[in-house]
């Protein structure tokens, strides 16, 4: 990814860019996935 993972609103505009060009109005995963949003944060530890 090509912006600052730790900056929430960076993954704001990455997931609104996301769903403009896939002309989705919403995105979800599954339960269990890895992912580095919360690698950031103690509160999903």
């Amino acid at each position: 990814m090509d912006f600052d993972s730790s900056s929430s609103k960076e993954w704001e505009k990455y997931i609104e860019s996301y769903l403009e060009k896939s002309d989705a109005k919403v995105a979800f995963g599954g339960y269990l996935e890895q992912r580095d949003l919360y690698d950031r944060s103690d509160y999903f530890k």
